[in-house]
């Protein structure tokens, strides 16, 4: 086994090694946004809180999760408990992406609970986070990947740094929020838009993490690692995002 010092990490290797990595590592992440998102606006479109008095209307979700319920607060944290668990097995394949999609899942029923009306969550501010990021990741996904430059000196192709790739995504996923704000105003309470902003604002600073964690992974992992580096990708980006969401939603529900 080579020693520390002599091991060969991605970012010292040709440009299709380089490529093959980053394209699996954003895109298992942009996969697992995906299914966030879908999920939890699944299945907030398809429950209302209804009349408590009468139960009219009223759904599983909401039947479980009432509005600012004890009961969701203990959801969002028990998926916080439990996220170190897929750290824990993120070096055993298959059981780190097993253990990953149903922490996803069980996350994304407690996305839907903390946004149903009057609940949590003002303005679906949570799925502006997701979704903004979402965006962000995907266009860092073409521009790292697909683009590349070449060195004056040694006149070598090289692929975009995640530095100028993330700065592009970055302007394309603030716009796209903004474009899309504007033809879904009527989704969002009133002062919406000052809850729009902080979310847009909250999805910039986790984008720019992950950009910056992106070039550190490929400094700090070898090829056939792709799966390992990917699993702590995007577990430490779970583990930094559920984090400060979650204290957001405390810190709504005592107000």
């Amino acid at each position: 086994m080579l020693a520390h010092s002599q091991m060969v990490y991605v970012a010292d290797l040709p440009l299709e090694i380089q490529r093959g990595f980053r394209i699996k590592m954003l895109t298992i992440l942009l996969l697992q946004l995906c299914l966030t998102n879908t999920l939890s606006l699944a299945l907030r479109l398809t429950n209302s809180h209804g009349d408590p008095e009468t139960g009219a209307g009223q759904t599983w979700l909401s039947v479980l999760f009432p509005a600012k319920s004890v009961q969701c607060i203990i959801l969002g944290a028990s998926c916080l408990f439990v996220l170190p668990l897929i750290t824990y097995v993120r070096d055993r394949h298959p059981w780190n992406l097993i253990v990953t999609v149903l922490w996803t899942i069980v996350w994304s029923i407690f996305l839907a609970a903390a946004q149903l009306p009057g609940s949590l969550v003002l303005s679906n501010t949570l799925f502006v986070v997701f979704g903004t990021t979402t965006l962000g990741v995907a266009c860092l996904l073409v521009f790292s990947t697909m683009f590349t430059t070449t060195d004056i000196e040694s006149g070598e192709k090289r692929l975009w740094s995640f530095r100028s790739a993330g700065l592009i995504s970055g302007i394309i996923m603030i716009g796209g929020a903004f474009a899309f704000y504007s033809q879904t105003t009527q989704f969002y309470t009133p002062g919406g838009v000052a809850h729009f902003i902080m979310a847009v604002v909250f999805a910039t600073c986790i984008f720019f993490w992950v950009v910056w964690d992106s070039t550190k992974l490929c400094e700090r992992m070898q090829p056939d690692d792709y799966m390992k580096g990917v699993v702590y990708f995007y577990t430490d980006f779970l583990m930094v995002c559920c984090c400060c969401l979650f204290a957001g939603c405390v810190g709504s529900a005592a107000a």
